[in-house]
């Protein structure tokens, strides 16, 4: 939180995951998993601590958020835990693409206008790169 308050904040969105698990039928150890998930925990204390610091915390739909290209707003949906864009080549976490499209819902009623395209990485996140978490391969030396 002191990262918002730092950087005057004023809004700060929040998935709204409340109906996550309604009406799914899932294995037992998933079913466990998810009931006993404690995200309504963790909302309150955001909400509590952002309303403390003047802070509105809007709930957004997440629906499709990950699914979307945050560049250019292709949808696809990907396997794994990385999103690769076939139309245009964009690639990262898709935690990441989530939260982008979340913003992009907040601040243009929209997901895939998030304005990510000129953003580049010296290394990308985890190890997507070759097991290295570098950009590019290792040199070999002979």
């Amino acid at each position: 939180m002191d990262w918002a308050v730092d950087r005057k904040v004023g809004t700060l969105a929040i998935g709204d995951v409340r109906d996550v698990a309604d009406g799914k039928r899932l294995h037992t150890k998933e079913q466990q998993k998810v009931s006993s998930w404690s995200h309504g925990k963790m909302r309150q204390y955001i909400e509590y601590e952002a309303a403390e610091n003047g802070i509105a915390t809007p709930l957004q739909n997440e629906a499709c958020t990950s699914q979307t290209c945050p560049v250019c707003a292709h949808r696809h949906k990907p396997s794994g835990r990385v999103y690769r864009c076939p139309a245009c080549g964009f690639c990262g976490p898709r935690d990441g693409v989530g939260a982008a499209n979340i913003r992009s819902k907040q601040m243009n009623g929209e997901v895939g206008h998030s304005g990510l395209g000129s953003i580049k990485y010296r290394h990308p996140v985890g190890r997507l790169a070759f097991g290295t978490g570098k950009r590019s391969r290792p040199t070999r030396r002979k």
